[in-house]
């Protein structure tokens, strides 16, 4: 500064001091103070206000979010069923020729037991040539244990300790014209989850005993084949 010189009040006014910083309650505020007098009036308070930052985990969030099914929801046991099957009962009217029963196997596969009915053609008067395949009709569905016996004597059927009883019936015969049996085999060595519920006046039964009703379904296969499957 040259000596002699002065300062002008007008520079003198527009010093200022270094701003003032002041955090309360997560919030920033910025201001700016003037160093001189009267003038405070005129200078605008410069200010900025940043909110909060966003809490990056919320207590009891863990319990609220990420929600799923409960485990024995409907969709839960579709999803885990090797088919679509339930246990409302099945019917088939459908018919083709005399069908007699002369075979019966069980598989296990990948979720379910399979049973296949398998079945002849053969008139039992006589009326028409024996040929390989029959179709029987059948109805298939769980029915309670008062009706688990067999057919024409309505003895119970030797499925001790079922709670569920499936009766697999078809519109058939397992006998010849002649009275002889056409099924190939013991009827307890065919399968052995099996229960015979009786050959009488053109309807065959068997009995399926769990511990509880499973899905089932039941299929034309072909060949004169009848397949029900039962999830396990």
């Amino acid at each position: 500064m040259l000596p002699g010189s002065r300062i002008s009040s007008d520079v003198r006014r527009k010093r200022f001091r270094a701003p003032l910083v002041v955090v309360t309650g997560g919030v920033l505020v910025l201001s700016a103070c003037s160093g001189g007098g009267g003038d405070e009036s005129k200078a605008a308070t410069p200010s900025t206000t940043m909110a909060a930052p966003v809490p990056t985990s919320v207590p009891g969030a863990a319990e609220t979010s990420g929600v799923s099914a409960p485990a024995g929801s409907a969709k839960t046991n579709a999803q885990s069923q090797p088919f679509v099957a339930d246990t409302n009962p099945d019917v088939s009217s459908e018919r083709e020729g005399y069908p007699v029963l002369v075979s019966l196997t069980q598989g296990d596969h990948v979720g379910y037991r399979r049973y296949v009915f398998t079945f002849a053609h053969a008139d039992p008067e006589g009326h028409q040539p024996w040929r390989k395949d029959g179709r029987p009709a059948w109805d298939v569905r769980y029915v309670p244990a008062s009706q688990a016996v067999m057919d024409g004597s309505g003895d119970p059927v030797a499925n001790a300790g079922a709670k569920a009883h499936l009766r697999i019936q078809f519109q058939a015969d397992m006998h010849y014209a002649d009275g002889s049996k056409s099924l190939k085999g013991s009827v307890t060595d065919a399968a052995p989850d099996l229960v015979f519920g009786g050959d009488f006046e053109n309807q065959v039964n068997w009995f399926y005993g769990a511990e509880k009703e499973r899905p089932f379904r039941v299929s034309y296969v072909g060949a004169g084949r009848v397949a029900v499957d039962i999830v396990r």
